[in-house]
């Protein structure tokens, strides 16, 4: 079931998607449910509110999930040299083991489980690595 709160976040979200001004908004709200604030809205007016911009083409998108960067400059570096080593066809693997081939390597190397831990020696060490990767397999 979803809340109150996430229903009217959708309505103003599609709204925005619909691309309505305020004077257009306010005209579907009183025409779907006979008032023209959301706030005044039972939740069936909402949710008849949300169909109706369901029905005129919106739909909402997917939740996408995000991964954060590394806040470390070394580990960023490390996986754009793992990355550039798949991209050039020099890793054994498909796009989708890349991170766990980078993990077993990372812990093979370094004896560190995630290459988010790596620090100072550590850090270094694989990229480094990574470069003689690079530079072997050019040859």
């Amino acid at each position: 079931m979803t809340s109150r709160r996430m229903t009217l976040a959708k309505i103003h979200i599609a709204k925005k998607d619909l691309g309505l001004s305020d004077d257009d908004y306010r005209f579907t709200l009183e025409t779907v449910t006979g008032t023209d604030s959301c706030g005044n809205m039972s939740d069936r007016q909402l949710t008849k509110v949300l169909d109706h911009f369901k029905e005129k083409g919106w739909t909402p998108k997917k939740r996408q999930t995000f991964k954060a960067k590394s806040i470390h400059a070394d580990v960023r570096l490390i996986y754009a040299l793992w990355w550039d080593l798949h991209a050039s066809g020099k890793l054994d693997c498909t796009k989708d083991q890349r991170r766990t081939a980078l993990t077993r390597f990372v812990k093979r190397m370094t004896g560190i489980d995630n290459p988010e831990w790596l620090e100072g020696k550590n850090a270094q060490d694989i990229i480094e690595a990574c470069k003689a990767m690079k530079k072997r397999k050019e040859k």
